[in-house]
């Protein structure tokens, strides 16, 4: 547990694979939500969350309670090799948030995202990478 961006006693929990929110469909956010004060909440809440794992380099909104459409991409996945591998070194800077070009890297946002089949698995998002440094 965390404690959120938006209440002095409210805390972030990551919630475990048996909760019901896991278990359901997330909600779209309505356009008109994208900038507000609500979901820039939510995106630090989720910063907050994801930069307290180690290992961990994407969240999604459901993964602390909240019904949303919304997953984040830390800028940490600059850090790792293709192979999907890590050197010693390599997870000590990632830890530290430091790598020569990383500086400039953002993590990336990612809102109503759909999948939409087709031959090749194409894939549709909106991406603010601005969102969740705000």
């Amino acid at each position: 547990m965390f404690p959120t961006s938006n209440g002095i006693n409210s805390v972030i929990t990551i919630v475990q694979k048996e909760h019901k929110v896991l278990r359901r469909q997330a909600k779209p956010v309505p356009p008109e939500d994208i900038g507000s004060e609500k979901i820039k909440n939510v995106l630090r809440d989720m910063k907050v969350a994801l930069d307290s794992q180690d290992d961990g380099i994407a969240i999604a909104a459901p993964q602390i309670n909240v019904p949303l459409r919304i997953f984040l991409v830390s800028k940490k996945i600059h850090h790792i090799e293709k192979d999907g591998r890590k050197t010693p070194s390599q997870e000590t800077k990632i830890k530290e948030g430091l790598r020569g070009d990383s500086k400039n890297k953002k993590d990336l946002v990612f809102i109503n995202p759909e999948i939409i089949p087709s031959m090749y698995m194409t894939v549709s998002i909106i991406c603010l990478p601005q969102a969740a440094s705000k």
